[in-house]
């Protein structure tokens, strides 16, 4: 309430943000950005950090090197992506993520193919990463059609061999705020549409900033779950309704 009474934009800004609205993050995006913030952790209460099978303790989820190892390369021909299938799910296909267009979701061309792999620096000349999307088990981050068809509980491969997945240049892939690291190039694109239901305010904003990320060389990796959902309780046919938004 402070912050409101605030002359200039950071004031303005603040009581723009509607009460009881997921884009109410943003007083919280905007806070770390003033404080000199390098990563943000965007992440959602029913989303639990896995533990260390050794140690017992919570794993890593900031990167602490220079660069994500191993990282495959995607062959891709339509504009949109679905990471899922090469994410290797637990349960059969089609298995798609909330905000990808459902006219797609049994299209085989939308799944890529693996190309190669390689190690991906944060910053390089071929493109900074910009967000990295953790893939979750358990009650993953699927839209409520997926809920209502499609058995859960499910959980993608974490093998030494799963590997994060880049997202071709072109293409698009929704990513959410429930467990997404944006790196500090790519702070600006925390900022979360309130003109919409909160229930799709960070896939519009996935969108948007993928648009912007093409001509500003950031990229978007989806990495293997690190995090157990939990899934607080919902109403399926509310969310279906405001999933149509």
């Amino acid at each position: 309430k402070n912050w409101e009474q605030l002359d200039g934009p950071i004031g303005a800004f603040v009581r723009t943000m509607p009460w009881r609205h997921f884009g109410r993050k943003n007083l919280g995006y905007l806070f770390a950005i003033l404080h000199g913030a390098e990563y943000f952790f965007d992440f959602d209460d029913d989303n639990f950090i896995k533990l260390d099978e050794a140690s017992g303790e919570p794993v890593e989820i900031l990167p602490s090197t220079v660069a994500l190892d191993n990282v495959t390369v995607v062959m891709l021909g339509p504009t949109a992506f679905n990471h899922h299938p090469i994410m290797k799910p637990s349960i059969p296909a089609p298995s798609w993520a909330r905000g990808f267009p459902l006219e797609y979701i049994k299209d085989k061309a939308t799944e890529g193919q693996a190309a190669f792999r390689h190690s991906m620096p944060f910053v390089s000349k071929s493109g900074s990463i910009g967000v990295i999307q953790f893939l979750a088990d358990g009650n993953p981050d699927v839209d409520a059609n997926h809920r209502l068809m499609r058995p859960l509980p499910m959980t993608f491969d974490n093998s030494e061999d799963a590997t994060s997945i880049l997202v071709p240049k072109h293409a698009y892939s929704p990513y959410n705020a429930q467990a997404s690291i944006h790196t500090q190039p790519a702070l600006w694109a925390t900022l979360l549409p309130t003109t919409v239901p909160g229930r799709v305010s960070d896939i519009w904003r996935s969108y948007f900033a993928q648009c912007i990320f093409a001509d500003s060389d950031l990229r978007l990796v989806f990495a293997p779950p690190k995090i157990e959902q939990i899934r607080n309780e919902h109403n399926f046919l509310g969310d279906l309704t405001a999933e149509n938004d």
